[in-house]
């Protein structure tokens, strides 16, 4: 959905591609997070990894970006297995 969404918007307002990839990142960020460690969820994981790894520089490029976005770009930056052991913990909090 959040691809529709990102082409749907990109072809009407192309001026907002920074903005709609800071929120594409969001979501993926978000649903990379919950989804549970279980052999059956490794291809989703591994899928919103590459696109988590695409769209982590938005939150930096977006003016007026959310500081929670900024921070989850920045453990994007430091590795999958960092990234998913402290923003689950940070989640769960």
């Amino acid at each position: 959905m959040v691809h529709e969404m990102e082409n749907d918007i990109l072809a009407q307002f192309p001026n907002l591609a920074c903005q709609i990839k800071n929120r594409a990142f969001a979501a993926e960020v978000k649903i990379f997070l919950e989804i549970p460690k279980k052999k059956e969820f490794e291809q989703a994981q591994k899928k919103l990894w590459h696109e988590i790894k695409e769209n982590r520089k938005a939150p930096f490029m977006t003016k007026g970006a959310r500081l929670k976005n900024k921070l989850a770009a920045s453990l994007a930056f430091l590795g999958k297995s960092l990234c998913l052991t402290i923003g689950k913990q940070l989640v769960d909090r």
